[in-house]
This record gives C-alpha cells, sequence and structure tokens, in this order.
C-alpha cells in the first residue's frame, strides 16, 4: 500500500468496526464502497514488475545532519514509459529511523519519451555505518493505493561521518621532540634533508657529498652538510568507554566529544602537521594522517 492506501485502508476498518450494527446505521454502505475500491486496486496490484530499468547514484559517505540531494534516472525498455510508476527510497532495516528522505515516496508521471528523471534530499541524524536499501519502483493504480512487484536496485553501505565545524585556529603548546625518521617516513614526495653548508672533507664522507666547486677553489676535498628535517606531529586522543546502559545526556556528551576531535582533525589536515588518532576504550583505533601518510576521509572512517 501507498500512503495514501495505508490511510484509507485504516479509514475502512474504522468505518467497518462503526458499521457492525447495520440496523441502527447505514455506515456499512460507506464500507462497501471503500472495499470495493481496494478490491479494485487489488487487481491493478497483480499486474508484473513494470519493464524499466533504474539507474541511481547512491551515497558512499556523508556528514550526520547535513542534506545530501540524490538522483535517480528511470529509462523504459520499450517505447515510452508505463502508467504511474512510484520511486520509493526505503529505509534501512537497521537504525531506520535516522534515515530521512524528503520526499520518500515520488509519484513519476507517465511519458511518451524513454526517461524520467526524479530527485529527493537524503540526509543521516547520526553517524554510523549503514546498509542503504536501494530504491525501488513500482507500477500503481489509477488512484495510487496499491503497488506491483518492484524493480530494485542493489543496496549500498554507507558510511556516516560525525558532524565537525571548520575551524579557523587552534592553539596547541609549543615543544620540540626528536621524531626519528623525519619527513621520510611521513612523506614521498621530496628531499628530507635541507643543505646548510659545506665542511671538510673527514674519513668515511660519501664521496656523492663531495662540493667539487669548492674543492676546485679550495685546493682541499670539500663536502656538503645537510640537516635533516622533522615534522610536527600531533596526537589526539578520544576516550570511547561508555557505560553498559549510558544515560541520554552521556551519549550526548559522548558524540560531542566525537565532532570535536574531526573538528580537530579537520584543522590540522589543511597544515603541515602529522596527526594520530588514538581512539582508546573496549576496542583501540589508531590511525594517522597528514604529509601523505593518510587524508581526512582516512580519520572520519574511524571516528
Amino acid at each position: 500500500l501507498t500512503a495514501r492506501g495505508r490511510y484509507l485502508f485504516w479509514t475502512m476498518v474504522t468505518i467497518g468496526v462503526l458499521g457492525l450494527d447495520t440496523r441502527r446505521n447505514q455506515v456499512f454502505k460507506v464500507f462497501a464502497v471503500v472495499a470495493g475500491i481496494f478490491l479494485i486496486a487489488y487487481l491493478f496490484a497483480q499486474l508484473p514488475r513494470p519493464k524499466v530499468r533504474l539507474e541511481c547514484q547512491m551515497p558512499q559517505r556523508a556528514t550526520a545532519l547535513t542534506p545530501l540531494p540524490i538522483k535517480a534516472r528511470v529509462l523504459a525498455e520499450q517505447a515510452g514509459l508505463p502508467g504511474d510508476l512510484c520511486l520509493s527510497f526505503p529505509r534501512p532495516q537497521e537504525w531506520g529511523s535516522s534515515i530521512r528522505y524528503a520526499p520518500q515516496d515520488i509519484f513519476l508521471p507517465p511519458t511518451s519519451g524513454g526517461r524520467v528523471e526524479a530527485s529527493t534530499e537524503f540526509q543521516a541524524l547520526r553517524r554510523g555505518r549503514y546498509l542503504l536499501r536501494g530504491p525501488t519502483v513500482r507500477a500503481t493504480d489509477p488512484l495510487r493505493l496499491t503497488l506491483t512487484r518492484e524493480v530494485a536496485f542493489p543496496d549500498q553501505l554507507l558510511l556516516v561521518y560525525p558532524r565537525f565545524y571548520s575551524m579557523e585556529q587552534f592553539i596547541v603548546p609549543a615543544g620540540r621532540r626528536y621524531q626519528p625518521g623525519g619527513i621520510p617516513l611521513a612523506s614521498s614526495t621530496g628531499d628530507a634533508i635541507e643543505f646548510v653548508g659545506t665542511r671538510e672533507y673527514r674519513e668515511g664522507d660519501p664521496v656523492k657529498n663531495i662540493h667539487w666547486r669548492s674543492w676546485a677553489r679550495r685546493g682541499e676535498p670539500v663536502v656538503k652538510e645537510y640537516q635533516e628535517e622533522y615534522f610536527s606531529r600531533i596526537a589526539i586522543i578520544l576516550d570511547t568507554f561508555q557505560s553498559a546502559k549510558p544515560r541520554p545526556q552521556d551519549t550526548r556528551a559522548f558524540e560531542a566529544g566525537v565532532s570535536v576531535v574531526a573538528s580537530i582533525a579537520d584543522y590540522f589536515s589543511r597544515s603541515e602537521y602529522v596527526v594520530d588518532i588514538l581512539a582508546a576504550g573496549p576496542d583501540l583505533y589508531e590511525v594517522s594522517a597528514g604529509r601523505s601518510l593518510a587524508y581526512l576521509d582516512n580519520i572520519l572512517d574511524v571516528l
């Protein structure tokens, strides 16, 4: 049943209950008319599924509370599309109340062309991993009460990122710690060391470091001297431990903490920092990003 069909069905049930005593009122006549309409609509629902092909680009990643447009295209396998079609976007079976489509059901008018397009707005209310059910196309009866068998689009996995905000500035305590490896471990592009000057040749220095022009000018071996560069590294620790039955305020506080971590990671992803995210709790998650190690999406996938 469509939304209109469900409304009319419960109206018919109510009328049927009120008209049980046929000797005291004539409500049963209205019930008979509505039941006859449903009987005709049921016969339309026995028609085969429409001969169409559905194309739709479902999102693979989204951000919580951020609307996302979805476009679908229905193509006829024969000349022209059949009668009224209903394009539906069903909610996932798990956490279905956290997914919203506006609108969820779209009725497509008949057209002589071989294609018709429609769009809806998708929004996830909370972060998580969802198995989105693919959209479906069904034919309807003239009154749009019932639906035939469906032409379905495959299901698809969706990752909903926590909501985060773009920060213009985030001050961290300044300090330097020795990080062995320097840039070679953090980036695969460019040189890892910086030329700072020359000095006298000492036994054991590699031949490739000889500065030939200075040797020719001074008449004695001179080698180039380098200083290794080091990257700035930031660690962000998120405590993911929660009690077995968390209170609503504890859940809201935890979700706010996840959003804060995502916002900080987004800020440092636009800088030269290497960011280590440590989510510690019943399970330990660790991911490093920055300087070609990974992208912000890797951090958001974990969060």
